[in-house]
């Protein structure tokens, strides 16, 4: 070949399928192979003079081809395929080889919507070892072929973009990227529902009967539920903290949320099994009051009561303002506990709601 001009050679990628895409190590493994068409006037002929032969094919070891790198891959820096395929050329020397590998690219996968994420890996080639000004590669389409592409049981194809790509003095590089989108129905039925459904379950634990005895093991079995979730996500995340995926907060709140509600469903049954004419203190009787008094006036009545004895009187000009002493009227500790149970069972159902509202929103807003 004569290095001394620049030798053009055209490049279409095409993809077969996708063998694996470890999003936690970041390495996507796929079968495909490159289409290389050039031309080479040592290879031409006249036809007449050869029995009317157009073309021949041969083994590409046989012949000078351009030796094609993957730039970018997960282990080995290695030309793309052997020398068992083969070369066709024409008599006007025009040749055409198709490669084909086994193909480990490194692909750096957010997970920040998983399992609804989309993610982006490209295959980057090249002739290693030639300037631009000596081989130059130019893409023959501006998309991957995906004629012969066998479909993945976990991605999907969205879209595929070629574009060329200059690493320092080094130019003529081809960069082949695939949009992938995660099927997310098995995460969703195996993680998601289970994690809302615990979440709304959680709060019927102060409709539990306090004398039944199972509310402290109906608490304990869903934070360790919870934990259990959280330990098979960690199997299939990235081990980074950023970005981190948003179903990890999720399920981190839901554990706090769930250790919050066994912490007080802890001090309710205390309160439950004092004795029955045990009274509860005004402190608490007030924080109960004041928590429940806009949206549950009804159900908490522990209502404040003001005496009729005056105890003394200001007289500021010709104004004279009375001064009342307040006083509460004090319940048991087992009247208080059952009204705390109302009142616990209706604002965790509203931290149920909004919490499930944020998540939808999340979702509903991945690219």
């Amino acid at each position: 070949m004569n290095i001394s001009e620049v030798l053009y050679v055209n490049a279409s990628f095409f993809a077969v399928s996708i063998v694996d895409f470890d999003d936690v190590s970041g390495i996507i493994s796929l079968v495909g192979g490159i289409n290389l068409v050039w031309n080479d006037p040592r290879l031409t002929w006249t036809p007449s003079d050869h029995s009317n032969i157009q073309y021949a094919i041969l083994k590409r070891s046989l012949l000078w081809t351009p030796d094609i790198f993957v730039i970018n891959p997960a282990d080995d820096l290695k030309g793309v395929a052997d020398d068992t395929f083969l070369a066709r050329f024409d008599y006007s020397g025009n040749v055409i080889v198709t490669l084909g590998d086994d193909i480990k690219v490194l692909c750096s996968s957010d997970m920040s919507f998983f399992p609804f994420d989309v993610q982006e890996c490209s295959v980057v080639l090249g002739a290693w070892g030639y300037f631009g000004h000596e081989i130059y590669l130019k893409p023959l389409t501006s998309t991957i072929d995906l004629t012969y592409f066998s479909k993945s049981n976990i991605w999907d194809v969205d879209s595929t973009s070629v574009a060329e790509v200059t690493y320092g003095a080094y130019s003529g590089y081809l960069k082949y990227t695939l949009k992938l989108r995660r099927k997310p129905l098995f995460f969703t039925l195996t993680i998601l529902a289970p994690v809302f459904i615990l979440g709304w379950l959680t709060p019927l634990v102060f409709l539990l009967p306090a004398e039944s005895g199972d509310r402290m093991g109906y608490c304990v079995t869903i934070f360790l539920s919870f934990a259990v979730f959280l330990s098979v996500l960690s199997d299939d995340l990235p081990k980074a903290s950023t970005p981190m995926a948003y179903v990890c907060y999720i399920v981190s709140f839901a554990i706090i949320h769930s250790a919050f509600v066994t912490v007080v469903t802890l001090l309710n049954q205390r309160l439950h099994h004092s004795e029955s004419d045990e009274m509860a203190g005004k402190r608490l009787s007030r924080l109960v009051y004041f928590a429940g008094f806009k949206f549950m006036k009804g159900r908490c009545d522990c209502k404040e009561k003001s005496s009729s004895k005056v105890y003394d009187t200001e007289k500021v000009g010709s104004t004279v303002t009375l001064k009342a002493e307040t006083t509460w009227e004090l319940e048991t500790c087992r009247e208080l506990a059952h009204k705390m149970d109302s009142l616990l069972f209706i604002y965790n159902m509203i931290i149920n709601g909004i919490v499930s509202f944020a998540v939808l929103v999340i979702f509903a807003v991945a690219p």
